[in-house]
């Protein structure tokens, strides 16, 4: 049995023979191995079972007692999960991830690994000390809540701070709710508010122009002077012909005025 294993072992990992394994989807298939023009062991380099050179290697394979390995089974399986998760976006991933951990995990089975997970600590320390545990472990729970506590008295104080600080802008942002509103109800006030006209142009009616009548009463011609002056005869003028002799008529008092130049 041990010669077998021993064989088994020596072999490389053919894990894309296994029944279930086409069944996948290609981005599932892709992260266990890489059969294109370069092949290459995905899964088996990641776990530092195989080691890419060339692409023209022809011992890309990890061996089985590497890559079935009970101490790498589990870092297998996250390696898995990690890279379905990231090359399949399409469906459920959780369900792709699934069924290749899956066929790694019956593939290493088959092949003589079976998976079996760490123990635990506290499981270890329970099975071998008894008393001894329990009482640990009521120092352990003593610990516990004390931190509890201390944490849960940090987190209320901080939900304290953001409840005030929530506060805080709760009450400015309705003082700034309000003022916006006092606007706008006022700005609606005065839209919907119609505008006074202003009272109709009346019609200019000027006044009645009357005929200006520029003699009110009977037209009388004034007085003549001429009426009033005395007759002037050939007796009143001054005679050409008798020399000196001067007789008196109106214009006897009158002296011509002379003009002298002045030089």
């Amino acid at each position: 049995m041990a010669i077998a294993q021993v064989e088994v072992g020596s072999i490389t990992q053919d894990v894309t023979n296994m029944p279930a394994f086409p069944s996948q989807k290609a981005c599932a298939r892709s992260c266990f191995v890489n059969t294109g023009f370069c092949p290459n062991d995905i899964l088996g380099s990641a776990i530092s079972c195989a080691e890419h050179t060339d692409c023209n290697s022809m011992n890309w394979q990890a061996k089985n007692d590497c890559y079935c390995r009970q101490d790498l089974q589990k870092p297998a399986q996250d390696i898995l999960s990690s890279c379905v998760s990231t090359k399949c976006n399409i469906g459920d991933v959780a369900i792709d991830a699934a069924s290749a951990g899956s066929i790694y995990a019956n593939y290493c089975s088959q092949k003589g690994y079976p998976y079996v997970p760490p123990a635990t600590p506290n499981a270890n320390r329970a099975s071998t000390t008894g008393a001894g545990f329990a009482t640990r472990t009521t120092g352990t729970l003593g610990l516990g809540p004390t931190g509890s506590s201390s944490s849960s008295s940090g987190s209320s104080s901080s939900s304290n701070k953001l409840s005030i600080t929530t506060i805080i802008g709760i009450v400015i942002g309705s003082i700034v709710g309000l003022i916006l509103l006092a606007f706008f109800i006022r700005y609606m006030i005065r839209w919907c508010t119609p505008t006074p006209k202003p009272p109709p142009l009346q019609p200019y009616n000027p006044p009645p122009v009357h005929p200006i009548t520029q003699f009110p009463g009977p037209y009388h011609s004034p007085p003549s002077t001429i009426a009033h002056m005395p007759e002037v005869t050939p007796e009143d003028s001054r005679s050409m012909l008798s020399g000196t002799v001067e007789h008196n008529t109106v214009l006897s008092g009158f002296q011509p005025q002379r003009f002298q130049h002045q030089y």
